[in-house]
């Protein structure tokens, strides 16, 4: 289990670090998000949030399967809805996901392309 850390970048911004797909984790994530962004900033506010979804080519069993839906489809949603408030005025949310099944990998790519094609929404 990844413990929540900030990782510096530039001045401006920084990464949190958490691990998604098990129980509390948006709640554990936004904690030391509001915290550092308070500590730099004296407030909790955003200004952008990027969601990135992906996979690894494991063997898809009953348990790895729920783990990918958990943290391509179900993390970002929770997180972006509790990023919302968060968000400045003109803030905004860019969704990133590696769509392997375009890639091959079938039976891998497939669960992996599901769980981010329900992450993207649809394709126009």
């Amino acid at each position: 289990m990844l413990t929540p850390t900030t990782v510096p970048l530039l001045p401006e911004a920084f990464a949190v670090r958490a691990e998604l797909g098990v129980p509390g984790d948006v709640d554990t994530l936004f904690a030391a998000l509001e915290a550092c962004l308070v500590a730099r900033t004296g407030q909790a506010r955003l200004d952008i949030l990027v969601n990135n979804t992906g996979g690894r080519g494991e063997d898809i069993t009953p348990e790895a399967f729920d783990r990918l839906v958990a943290i391509n489809t179900k993390a970002p949603l929770f997180i972006t809805q509790r990023a919302l408030p968060l968000l400045n005025d003109n803030g905004r949310i860019i969704k990133v996901a590696f769509l392997s099944s375009e890639a091959g990998g079938w039976v891998t790519g497939q669960v992996i392309d599901a769980s981010g094609g329900c992450f993207l929404g649809p394709r126009i």
